[in-house]
């Protein structure tokens, strides 16, 4: 027995011996050429190993290879697709021999990684085994068994110390000939077992920023069973920090908590070389969080909270990736959303700030014209290519421009670059508005249709906010339909076609008291009456209209008010932003502003001309003249509907006999010592 043991002995010493001498005995050129072959068979590339190369097999296998080149595919302006300074890989023996891989030590220093895709979505990532090579068939097509097939021989492999030093790799993109650059790679990784969680923690630079990157995965043994894990992953950097918190499956499923911040969207554009235009408006800070679901082209976000800025909104997101072009569905929810920030800003000077006018269409400052606000820059509408969408919004409010809307609800449907949006509804200054907005690029040319209905609305604030109109108050109800083509602001307006109704009740026009004008026909009350700080009170003004290339015409304005009634029309040049009215009041004996139309008296025909901003009211002098001399007995009935000598001096003030300033009477007719209109015609 004391034999055998002693034989075993030093049969065990000769196998350790042997084992240490065994790397004596093979040629280290012989192991470089065998590597070098092996992996030409393997991928139809050349393995060089242009430096040293040591081989230990006791009491680990270690291999160190210096100056390590693969080549890349033929035809590639790159020569290499992976090249490294140096490659160490220290595996346990014993381990080994039974099956397992234990790895103590993988270390890559220095790797440069070429990628490089095709048009046609091929990359030099893959390979052509040789013929006849090793898990291939003679016509080089893998056979069963490779490892590709998956198989256990990972089944219980783990890793010491693995890292990569220094590393790059650069991704050329054959379709659109980008190519991405990310250096300084720095990683150590950890994995006890599979069955054990697997980290990684390390950073790299990307655009010349580091960016750090912390990731785990909980059972790796899991995932490659088929199943799933549980993940994260940590992106930390100025331009952008990422988090997700969630599962990872095998067949591509992913779910999890997904929080994104930016700190700079104008700094994160200028990181990706896609800088802003300081021009247009942009939000500077952008928090997103949810809860991601994604599975092959679908892709859900569910319980998003996304913060731009001072904007808040929350709700479902679904993205399809599949077919032509995204598909984008999405509910959500937010508190008052002032879109003013991001809308192009006027140019200094050239606000439709309003302001007094002579009537020639230039404002009293000598500016340019009104129609020079319209602009005729290019309306880019190339957005709705970039995904079709089913988005559904209830806002608490939302403010545009100068317009503020309350509580509304909106939808907006976008299919192959056209969209319609429809204000559900909304509460609109005081009152209710729904709309449906059409914008259809079907044609050659954009085409835009809208229809617009509110009742209940204050006209005199919606006005002001989007017209810059503060001459009307009121309480109205309003009815648009309209359609415009072009490729501009002005162009839209130039080819505007629809039309209208509307309807103000308890209201006022500012700028004149056309009942003082009725109370006193002399041409100094109609002066007087004129002023910005007068006004006249209604109880209705209505109309209708039509529109024909950007001008609206109006041929029944009527408004009812206490003394008198008064009729109009008129146009609007919608490209010049400019009135031109006639409205002609006549009295009645009623205090009443509505009831019976028992007018029939003289009427005092004026003229609303000029920017729609401050227009002119004067009174149109030729036509009183012309209905004056053509029906003298209207003008006693109006004074006898009045009160006759009691009105406050009417009769002076027609006829000229209460003072030295003449009549109206006087003045149109020519009886007077200044001459008058009756005497041109």
């Amino acid at each position: 027995m004391r034999k055998l043991l002693i034989g075993l002995g030093v049969v065990v010493v000769l196998l350790i011996g042997a084992v240490v001498a065994l790397p004596f005995f093979i040629p280290v050129d012989w192991v470089k050429e065998q590597a070098q072959t092996k992996a030409s068979q393997a991928t139809g590339r050349q393995l060089t190993i242009a430096g040293d190369v040591s081989l230990s097999v006791f009491p680990n296998v270690r291999i160190e290879a210096n100056d390590v080149h693969f080549a890349n595919e033929p035809g590639s302006p790159v020569t290499d697709m992976v090249s490294l300074s140096k490659l160490a890989l220290d595996v346990q023996l014993m381990p080994l021999l039974s099956g397992d891989l234990v790895v103590d030590e993988f270390v890559l220093i220095d790797p440069v990684i070429y990628l490089e895709g095709q048009p046609d979505g091929s990359g030099n990532w893959q390979f052509t085994p040789e013929p006849g090579a090793e898990g291939t068939a003679s016509d080089g097509s893998q056979t069963e068994g490779t490892a590709d097939s998956g198989g256990s021989g990972l089944a219980n492999l783990t890793l010491g110390d693995v890292r990569i030093e220094n590393g790059q790799v650069t991704f050329v993109d054959g379709k659109s000939g980008e190519t991405t650059v990310v250096s300084g790679i720095n990683m150590v990784l950890s994995l006890p077992d599979l069955a054990s969680p697997f980290n990684g923690e390390g950073s790299f630079t990307f655009k010349e920023k580091t960016l750090k990157l912390a990731t785990s995965l909980a059972s790796p043994k899991a995932l490659m069973d088929g199943g799933s894990s549980d993940a994260t992953v940590i992106i930390e950097s100025e331009p952008l920090n990422v988090s997700f918190n969630g599962s990872v499956a095998q067949a591509g499923a992913v779910t999890g908590k997904v929080d994104l911040s930016i700190p700079s969207l104008s700094g994160l554009a200028l990181w990706m070389e896609q800088p802003l235009d300081p021009a247009s408006p942009a939000p500077e800070t952008i928090q997103v969080s949810g809860t991601l679901d994604m599975n092959g082209d679908n892709i859900a976000f569910n319980g998003a909270e996304v913060t731009i800025d001072e904007l808040k909104a929350r709700g479902d997101i679904a993205v399809n990736l599949g077919g032509d072009r995204p598909s984008i569905t999405a509910n959500l929810q937010s508190d008052m959303l002032d879109l003013n920030p991001y809308l192009p800003q006027p140019e200094e000077g050239t606000g439709d700030a309003g302001g007094s006018s002579d009537g020639g269409g230039e404002t009293s400052d000598g500016g340019d014209s009104l129609a020079q606000r319209w602009s005729d820059e290019e309306i880019d509408f190339s957005g709705l290519d970039a995904a079709n969408a089913d988005l559904t919004f209830d806002l608490a409010g939302l403010k545009v421009q100068a317009i503020e809307i309350g509580r509304s609800r909106l939808h907006i449907v976008v299919n192959n670059g056209s969209a319609t949006v429809d204000l559900l509804e909304a509460a609109l200054y005081g009152g209710n508005g729904t709309a449906h907005v059409v914008v259809d690029r079907s044609g050659s040319q954009p085409a835009i249709a809208k229809t617009f209905s509110a009742t209940g609305i204050q006209a005199e604030p919606l006005l002001a906010a989007a017209a810059g109109f503060d001459k009307l108050s009121g309480t109205a109800d309003l009815n648009i339909d309209v359609t415009a083509t072009g490729v501009s602001q002005r162009q839209f307006v130039e080819n505007l076609f629809g039309n209208g109704a509307f309807t103000f009740r308890d209201g006022a026009f500012k700028g004149i008291n056309i009942a003082a004008v009725v109370r006193d026909l002399s041409i100094e009350s109609i002066g007087e009456a004129v002023s910005p700080s007068e006004s006249t009170d209604f109880a209705e003004l209505s109309g209708t209209y039509n529109i024909q290339n950007g001008m609206l015409a109006n041929n029944d304005l009527f408004m009812s008010a206490p003394l008198f009634r008064m009729d109009g029309q008129g146009n609007v040049n919608m490209p010049d932003k400019t009135l031109d009215y006639t409205i002609t009041p006549k009295a009645t004996s009623s205090l009443e502003g509505q009831g019976a139309d028992d007018t029939g008296g003289f009427g005092i025909p004026i003229n609303v001309r000029g920017p729609w901003a401050g227009p002119a009211i004067t009174p149109d002098l030729e036509a009183i003249a012309k209905n004056a001399l053509a029906n003298p007995e209207a003008i006693g009935e109006t004074l006898e509907m009045l009160g006759g000598d009691d009105a406050g001096g009417l009769l002076d003030g027609l006829t000229g006999e209460g003072g030295d300033a003449g009549g109206l009477l006087d003045g149109l007719t020519g009886d007077g010592d200044s001459g008058g209109l009756g005497d041109l015609f």
